[in-house]
């Protein structure tokens, strides 16, 4: 299913909660919105999943706008959507396959098909061991995938993902992004997913969109945004990319951070990483580099190196080495003057 918004407006007692608003999110995609707390970025979700009216502005399905349905109209298009939540949301007073279950219980479908349906999700997020087990008995990775199951219960075109990872640890975060991309692949599935960390975005989407006070300042497809960041708030985001050991990660990316400071961001294209370009240029120009944090970024099959740096040599030497760099495809920007 593909989803366009245009020019949402929501408003609480005068804050611009969204402002005027404007995206396609196309079928069969994971599209990312991200943005720092009080962006907006909930309230946009719960107006495109359905669960809120805009102030103003159209929300359409395919071709069909849904904003504005009747409620008998509303409940049916709703079905045609599934949502994990942070807090997983699931039933404490009932097992795991009853909780997947639910949705299905509700809708009334026979008592054959469900346990059929539901042995399936549980086989699809990899727990078929635990359909009885009580819910406090599982882990939150656990609970999640519980969670994710419910939501494709009813076979919905759209899964929405409210900020589905922040409750987990590093190492089920990527787990659970691992299998929300599996299943996306498998069923063909649209799915949205609204966070505030970049790394779910590195590892997860294929188009992003980055909110800041009620507006959307940059959109793109993930590995162009990394690699060409255009908004402050998203060259900030990447900046504060979580570190991680020098040591080569499950998903292959590296940072290592020696030090706070550095003037000049420096963001090496995938055909440059494993070149010597800094002593090159050193050699060249006379320019020394300070390097205060470094990384290697995998984005799908695309790698991004970044130097956060001093350069040190005379203005002359150091307009001769950003030449270079630049010459040579690197994206410079100044972080401060």
């Amino acid at each position: 299913m593909e989803i366009t918004v245009k020019n949402l407006v929501q408003n609480y007692e005068g804050l611009h909660a969204v402002n005027d608003i404007s995206l396609k999110i196309p079928s069969g995609k994971i599209f990312g919105i991200i943005g720092k707390s009080g962006a907006g970025k909930s309230t946009l979700l719960r107006m495109i999943s359905l669960l809120e009216r805009p102030e103003s502005g159209e929300v359409y399905y395919d071709d069909k706008r849904v904003d504005n349905l009747a409620k008998s109209e509303l409940i049916q298009s709703r079905r045609r959507l599934g949502m994990i939540f942070q807090n997983f949301n699931l039933f404490s007073s009932r097992s795991a396959i009853k909780n997947i279950a639910y949705p299905l219980e509700i809708a009334g479908m026979d008592k054959g098909y469900i346990k059929k349906r539901c042995e399936e999700l549980l086989s699809i997020v990899g727990l078929k061991d635990k359909a009885d087990s009580g819910i406090s008995k599982l882990s939150g990775g656990q609970k999640q995938r519980i969670a994710i199951a419910r939501a494709l219960a009813a076979s919905p075109e759209v899964l929405f993902c409210d900020e589905a990872t922040s409750a987990l640890d590093p190492g089920t975060t990527r787990q659970i992004l691992s299998l929300i991309r599996d299943i996306q692949k498998q069923l063909g599935l649209t799915v949205v997913m609204v966070t505030h960390q970049m790394e779910v975005v590195r590892d997860a989407c294929d188009i992003v969109a980055v909110l800041e006070d009620g507006k959307v300042v940059e959109t793109g497809e993930v590995e162009k945004v990394f690699a060409h960041p255009e908004s402050a708030v998203t060259r900030d985001f990447i900046i504060n990319l979580k570190s991680q050991t020098s040591e080569k990660t499950e998903n292959g990316n590296r940072l290592v951070e020696f030090s706070k400071g550095g003037r000049y961001l420096l963001r090496f294209p995938s055909s440059k990483t494993a070149t010597p370009v800094i002593s090159s240029i050193t050699k060249s120009t006379g320019v020394s580099f300070n390097i205060f944090a470094a990384g290697v970024q995998v984005v799908k099959e695309y790698e991004f190196g970044t130097l956060l740096v001093d350069l040190i040599g005379t203005p002359t030497e150091i307009e001769e080495a950003i030449k270079t760099l630049k010459q040579d495809g690197v994206t410079i920007e100044e972080i401060y003057k």
